[in-house]
């Protein structure tokens, strides 16, 4: 791959996250991650492409909007612009352009505010049938490349969560080795970014990540890097982090 940097971060993509959805009780640990998500730092990038583990099948939204109308009370948004880069970053990715609504793992971290006056792109790279099934990676690796292409100018957010098995609360329940994987995984985006491909498969084999696709691109674009973090919850057994790449 040439070009240049792309600053990039982790963002969760918990409907529960949105203000009007918070559970009782879970306001604090629910707006430490809010804050976090919105204070990161983009660096030069004019846009952000939001990549997901869901959504009906890979391609590049031809807008970032969409509805939450299936987790609770009726939740439409999105953020204007970016039609233009979407169109460039799918044929730059050999992506289709999808003309239907966003899926939560774009529309949460936009309903959040990533990256408050930049424009956002949206990406699935389609939903596993199962927990801890990986994704196609081909479609994961060309859209590392397309990114890089554009010189540092459109960053990543990663829109996945580190576990779903990580306490007697969580929807898998606690699973036998998830802790110590998310553990191995967080300690090796402490060092490289890079070397942490790995663990992300790790990490949805053993704690029932979902976000195995979004993160394999974070550890292409990140070799070399270590990643910051700025926030950690898990107050329901699956692991919210904000963690950054500077470009």
């Amino acid at each position: 791959m040439s070009g240049g940097p792309v600053a990039a971060a982790i963002v969760p993509h918990a409907p529960l996250l949105v203000g009007e959805l918070h559970p009782q009780g879970c306001e604090e640990p629910c707006g430490t991650v809010v804050r976090a998500v919105r204070s990161l730092v983009w660096g030069e990038a004019e846009a952000v492409t939001v990549v997901s583990p869901h959504g009906s099948e890979p391609g590049v939204y031809a807008r970032v909007e969409g509805s939450l109308r299936g987790f609770g009370p009726a939740i439409d948004g999105g953020r204007p612009g970016g039609e233009g880069l979407a169109k460039e970053l799918a044929a730059a990715a050999s992506l289709p352009l999808l003309e239907g609504p966003c899926d939560h793992g774009v529309l949460v971290p936009a309903l959040l505010g990533c990256a408050p006056g930049l424009e956002l792109v949206g990406v699935s790279l389609g939903e596993c049938s199962s927990s801890g099934e990986m994704p196609e990676p081909n479609a994961a690796a060309l859209l590392a490349e397309a990114l890089e292409s554009f010189d540092g100018r459109v960053g990543l957010a990663a829109s996945a969560h580190s576990g779903a098995a990580l306490s007697a609360s969580a929807p898998l329940t606690e699973l036998e080795g998830a802790v110590e994987a998310e553990a191995a995984w967080i300690a090796a985006l402490r060092s490289d970014v890079g070397a942490s491909e790995a663990e992300t498969r790790r990490l949805a084999r053993v704690a029932g990540s979902c976000g195995a696709g979004p993160l394999g691109v974070l550890a292409a674009l990140g070799r070399g890097r270590a990643a910051m973090f700025h926030a950690y919850e898990r107050p329901f057994g699956v692991g919210y982090v904000v963690a950054s790449v500077p470009g």
